[in-house]
């Protein structure tokens, strides 16, 4: 078809390839014709690189500071010592220089600082700012069953950002891995840094503490020290009638932090013995719905819910 009844000519563009292609309505006819002239791998490039300024001119103007957990504070207590890795960080990686601002966090409390000096060590003098804390009004401890793969370091991970207050890996009887000594300490380690960079990215003001792995007995004996241990058992998602999580974090009294135990086992669950020998000592199941969830899901789900009861 040459043309309509007006005289105008109806045949379609073509690209280099080929290919028809109409006049868009509303396009700018320097834009097409510029368009015609550019590769089209070069317009993507074109595409992305406008996405990337959009989204610097939307950062414009946000102060974001950098956060980092210390132990050593100077004796006139106004300012920080920052060591090791964190020094070089802030000297070699951000590349900061004297002036600039940094929230250090010690002793649970966020503090608004200024770097004052930068050398092997970097001191951050306190500008009197203090930033709230985020933590849960309840402390949480993950207790799992060692699982296989790196299951262990995505709760870690996760389970600090949902607000976590302990990880306690125990050898239960369905777990399939076994940790040595040596090894024990080297993944107990790589855990904690784990824990450590996600509270820092999670603007959380308390690190977790991975412990070690210990004993079922060992986990047992450590039921005094709560308000309330719960079990994660599978078989408790089977029944047809079941007392839910949320009611039984209803019946804590809250006047003072509660600390709660959650237990869960690794893949294949807690053993019925095991089960046994948890309610015996004073544990209570806790109902995390009718599915059967993955050994690395449950302990988030369980976190996602207190929080949302609590905060």
């Amino acid at each position: 078809m040459e043309g309509d009844s007006s005289g105008n000519s109806t045949t379609p563009e073509t690209t280099g390839s080929g290919r028809a292609r109409g006049k868009r309505p509303g396009m700018e006819i320097n834009f097409l014709t510029l368009s015609k002239k550019i590769p089209f791998f070069s317009r993507r490039k074109m595409v992305f690189l406008g996405y990337v300024l959009i989204s610097l001119r939307y950062q414009q103007g946000v102060k974001t500071m950098q956060r980092y957990f210390v132990d050593t504070v100077d004796k006139d207590m106004d300012q920080f010592i920052i060591s090791g890795e964190n020094a070089r960080h802030i000297s070699k990686v951000m590349r900061m220089t004297v002036g600039e601002e940094i929230i250090v966090v010690h002793d649970n409390v966020a503090h608004v600082c200024e770097i004052s000096e930068l050398d092997q060590d970097v001191h951050a003098k306190k500008t009197g700012t203090t930033i709230p804390s985020p933590e849960m009004p309840v402390n949480v401890d993950i207790a799992c069953g060692l699982p296989k793969g790196d299951k262990l370091e995505l709760i870690a991970q996760k389970a600090t950002e949902l607000g976590m207050h302990a990880l306690i890996p125990f050898a239960a009887e369905r777990s399939i891995v076994k940790w040595d000594d040596k090894k024990a300490k080297k993944n107990q380690e790589r855990l904690q840094k784990i824990a450590l960079e996600a509270a820092e990215q999670s603007h959380r003001t308390y690190v977790p503490n991975v412990v070690q792995p210990i004993s079922f007995k060992q986990l047992v004996q450590t039921f005094p020290n709560y308000d309330a241990v719960y079990i994660a058992d599978e078989e408790d998602a089977k029944l047809a009638t079941r007392t839910t999580f949320k009611q039984k974090l209803q019946s804590l009294k809250t006047e003072e932090t509660p600390r709660i135990l959650c237990i869960f086992g690794p893949e294949g669950g807690i053993s019925r013995t095991e089960s046994a020998v948890l309610l015996e000592a004073g544990a209570q199941t806790m109902s995390l719905g009718p599915r059967i969830l993955r050994a690395e899901t449950a302990p988030l789900y369980a976190l996602a819910a207190i929080s949302y009861e609590f905060e």
